[in-house]
């Protein structure tokens, strides 16, 4: 099992600086299937930097569309159905991903209540 970081992430989406990005393909498609662990930290520290950092500042819609290509990949070991769910919800909404993952474990029944003082995420859930 091998696992990899926000910054090789970053640089698949990014595909910049060029020598980093081709590494980062490169050792994505020399994996098994199934092979590289995806912390579900990592992804959201993935969506955060693109969306927030200076010098990226990437559109909603091009980072959903980027992490769903990502995520399709075979060598990931990531749990696909939170995160399908979260990309829909952060699709739909303007909360920030984290908020997004939280509602996506209540939603799918992973976890049975949510203790938040955020409005937005508690208008997500029922009362």
């Amino acid at each position: 099992m091998k696992t990899m970081d926000t910054n090789y992430l970053v640089r698949l989406f990014t595909n910049q600086p060029k020598d980093m990005a081709n590494q980062a393909v490169k050792d994505l498609e020399q994996s098994e299937p199934g092979e590289i662990l995806l912390p579900d930290f990592v992804i959201s520290e993935l969506i955060y930097i693109l969306e927030f950092h200076k010098e990226l500042s990437y559109k909603r819609s091009d980072i959903i569309e980027g992490v769903r290509l990502i995520l399709s990949h075979p060598a990931w070991k990531v749990d696909s159905e939170l995160h399908s769910f979260s990309l829909t919800i952060y699709e739909t909404s303007k909360l920030d991903y984290v908020d997004c993952l939280i509602i996506a474990l209540y939603k799918l029944k992973r976890v049975d209540n949510v203790f938040t003082f955020d409005k937005k995420v508690r208008k997500q859930l029922p009362n």
